[in-house]
């Protein structure tokens, strides 16, 4: 029965570090995607994205325009 619940300890152990590792992956993912808080103030994915698809748009206007 001790070993059983040993067992069953080092299970949890294992399953909470995969879910502290995970977590720290979300919030990367997240502060990639909407930016950085730091004084740079970072862009991100999602910002950049917008950038680039009203940069694109603008070329468009002007090459249909000549």
């Amino acid at each position: 029965m001790q070993s059983a619940a040993s067992d069953a300890v080092q299970v949890l152990e294992a399953v909470t570090t995969n879910l502290r590792e995970m977590y720290n992956l979300v919030s990367g993912i997240s502060a990639a995607v909407d930016g950085g808080d730091g004084p740079a103030g970072t862009a991100g994915l999602a910002q950049l994205a917008e950038m680039l698809r009203t940069e694109v748009h603008r070329f468009l206007v002007t090459a249909r325009q000549s």
